[in-house]
C-alpha cells in the first residue's frame, strides 16, 4: 500500500547517491559560472566574489561552498558559506546582511538541491552556534529539514512600465507627495558616486542601531559599489542637503533596494520619491518588479512598505540552532546574528 509520498525513481536515487560532496575554501570560478549560467533561479548573491568580498570586509568571516559532484567530476551544484567565528562558537550562513542565499543547481541534477542543503545543516558540528539560509525563490526547496518559514518581502510590480505603475500600483497620495516634494526642490539621482555613499553612512548607521541591526562597514559598501556593475545609489537631495539614500542591486528581472533610509522631514518625502525614481530607472531597463526587502521583522516598517503599494511576496528563512546554544546567543531583536 502506498503512503501518498513521492519517493525518487530508481535511476534518480542512483544519481543522487552517486554524487560526492564536499566543502571547499576556493573554488574554481569558471566552473562556477557555467554552473550560475544553467540554473535559472541564481543570482548575484550566490556568485563567488560576492562571497570573498563579504568575507575580506567582515571581522572573523571566512569564505566557504559545498560542493556536489558527479562520478566524472562535473560540479552539479554548490552552496556559498560565509563562516563567522565567535570564540569556539561559530556561525553559518548563505545569505547575510540581508541578502539571499541557498543552492545553485544543473537543471537535469535536481537532487543535488536537497543534498547540499542536509549537508549545509550538518555542516561545523557541536561549533556551529546558528545555521541561517534565505531563499530567493517563492517556491519552498525541494528536501531537508530544519526550521523553515515563510517570510514576505513587499515587491512593487512593474511589469506594465512606468506609467502603470505610476497610476495604478503607486497610491494617490504618495504621488502627491512626490509632487510636493518636486516643487519644494528635492531631487533624486542614481549614481556610482563613492562621495555620496560617505555622506549617507552616518544616517544610514543611526537608522541601523535604532533598529538594532548591525550595520554594514562602509569599506563593504564603498566596494559593492565600485565593483559591482549591478550595484546603483539613489540618492534623495535638497540642494546640498542629502535627505536619504537606497543602494540597489539588478537581480535578474528586479531591482533589490537592499539597504536604504531617510531622514525625516517636515515638508518634503524622500522615501516616496525614491521608490519614484527607482521604478522609472528599473522599467526603463526592462525589469519587472523593486523588491523593497522582508523590513527585519518590523511591522512599521512592514506597514510602510504596504502604504507604498507594495504587495507580499512569500520567500522562505532556514534556521537550524541547537537549543542548548540558543540560550548562549545575545542579540538585538531583528539582527541578523
Amino acid at each position: 500500500m502506498s503512503d501518498g509520498r513521492q519517493r525518487p525513481s530508481a535511476p534518480q536515487a542512483t544519481l543522487a547517491q552517486a554524487l560526492q560532496l564536499r566543502q571547499l575554501d576556493a573554488v574554481d570560478l569558471g566552473e562556477w559560472d557555467e554552473l550560475l549560467a544553467g540554473d535559472p533561479r541564481s543570482h548575484l548573491f550566490q556568485r563567488p566574489h560576492w562571497t570573498l568580498r563579504y568575507a575580506r570586509h567582515h571581522a572573523r568571516c571566512s569564505a566557504h561552498w559545498l560542493e556536489a559532484r558527479d562520478a566524472r567530476g562535473r560540479l552539479c551544484g554548490g552552496l556559498p558559506l560565509v563562516r563567522v567565528r565567535r570564540l569556539w562558537l561559530c556561525a553559518l550562513a548563505s545569505g547575510i546582511g540581508g541578502t539571499y542565499g541557498g543552492p545553485v543547481v544543473r537543471a537535469d541534477v535536481p537532487q543535488a538541491e536537497a543534498l547540499l542543503l542536509a549537508a549545509f545543516l550538518r555542516a561545523g558540528g557541536a561549533r556551529v552556534l546558528r545555521r541561517e539560509l534565505v531563499w530567493r525563490s517563492s517556491e519552498p526547496p525541494r528536501g531537508g529539514a530544519g526550521r523553515l518559514a515563510a517570510i514576505e518581502s513587499g515587491c512593487l510590480d512593474l511589469v506594465d512600465g512606468f506609467e502603470r505603475f505610476w497610476s495604478d500600483v503607486f497610491p494617490k497620495n504618495r504621488r502627491n507627495e512626490c509632487n510636493r516634494s518636486e516643487r519644494r526642490g528635492l531631487r533624486v539621482e542614481a549614481s556610482r558616486d563613492p562621495d555620496l555613499l560617505v555622506r549617507f553612512a552616518p544616517l544610514y548607521r543611526a537608522m541601523a542601531r535604532r533598529w538594532g541591526v548591525a550595520a554594514e562597514p562602509l569599506p563593504f559598501l564603498a566596494a559593492v559599489l565600485a565593483e559591482e556593475q549591478d550595484a546603483v545609489l539613489f540618492a534623495a537631495r535638497r540642494g546640498d542637503e542629502l535627505l536619504g539614500a537606497h543602494l540597489c542591486l539588478r537581480m535578474g528581472d528586479e531591482l533589490f533596494a537592499w539597504i536604504g533610509t531617510t531622514a525625516r522631514a517636515d515638508d518634503v518625502f524622500p522615501s516616496a520619491l525614491l521608490i519614484k525614481e527607482e521604478a522609472r530607472w528599473a522599467a526603463a531597463r526592462g525589469l519587472r518588479r523593486i523588491n523593497l526587502g522582508s523590513s527585519l521583522g518590523l511591522s512599521g516598517v512592514a506597514e510602510y512598505k504596504r502604504l507604498l503599494g507594495a504587495r507580499p511576496v512569500v520567500r522562505w528563512l532556514l534556521v537550524d540552532e541547537p537549543a542548548p546554544l540558543r540560550l548562549l546567543r545575545r542579540r538585538p531583536a531583528g539582527a541578523a546574528w
